[in-house]
């Protein structure tokens, strides 16, 4: 978890993010700790959380996340900032992919929890994914230049199976998740309804013990391949 020595520092961690979001109830409430969890819906709709963790031990910590968490002001020049981002990355995957893709649903939201604070950032990618002949399937903007220093972890509907995915999760168990630091060029992502799946087909796959730590800086980045 990070630690906070003011609440500069904080602002500028969130800030610096350049992606991030909260999406269904189910999504928000399997996370506390540091990840990216991304929830597809059968509309092709899709949710993106980034959780971040803070280490509020220190009461000079505390009292800076608390005094974050109570201001409007920043907090609504901080949803600001991510939602102007996110409208870019919003155009940038309507070009990929052919299909207008929108923003919308920005959030920002601070708790704490015991002894940590935890920070969510939100945002629905409407028309994220495409739909057609019984499948889901998500490409951008994972596919050029995703990277995180912390867990993803994908969800979809109970009525889909997996056709194949690219790269292989590290753990499969209703839900997908990859390790921190994974390199996800070329990623894509095949759900099938379950009358119409033919077999998940994911070489690789495999329980892991934990996921990884955070440590350092938590940055989510799509870097500009212009």
């Amino acid at each position: 978890m990070h630690r906070l020595g003011s609440v500069a520092l904080a602002t500028t961690l969130i800030a610096s993010l350049l992606v991030a979001g909260v999406g269904s109830a189910s999504a928000q409430s399997q996370q506390d700790s540091p990840a990216v969890v991304v929830d597809v819906a059968e509309s092709g709709d899709t949710a993106i959380t980034v959780v971040m963790a803070y280490d509020l031990t220190d009461e000079r910590d505390r009292d800076a996340f608390e005094t974050l968490q109570n201001d409007d002001e920043a907090l609504a020049d901080l949803e600001s900032r991510f939602t102007d981002r996110m409208d870019r990355i919003a155009t940038a995957t309507t070009n990929r992919v052919d299909r207008e893709v929108i923003a919308s649903d920005v959030t920002v939201d601070l708790a704490i929890v015991d002894d940590t604070g935890v920070v969510r950032l939100s945002v629905t990618l409407e028309n994220l994914a495409a739909v057609e002949d019984g499948q889901i399937v998500i490409t951008e903007p994972f596919a050029s230049g995703f990277a995180t220093d912390r867990p993803v972890v994908v969800t979809y509907p109970a009525e889909y199976e997996v056709e194949n995915v690219t790269p292989a999760p590290d753990e499969t168990d209703e839900t997908l998740t990859w390790e921190s630091n994974t390199s996800f060029d070329g990623f894509e992502l095949v759900l099938a309804s379950s009358s119409d799946a033919t077999g998940t087909q994911t070489p690789g796959f495999g329980p892991i013990a934990a996921l990884v730590a955070v440590a350092g800086a938590a940055f989510v980045v799509w870097r500009r391949r212009d």
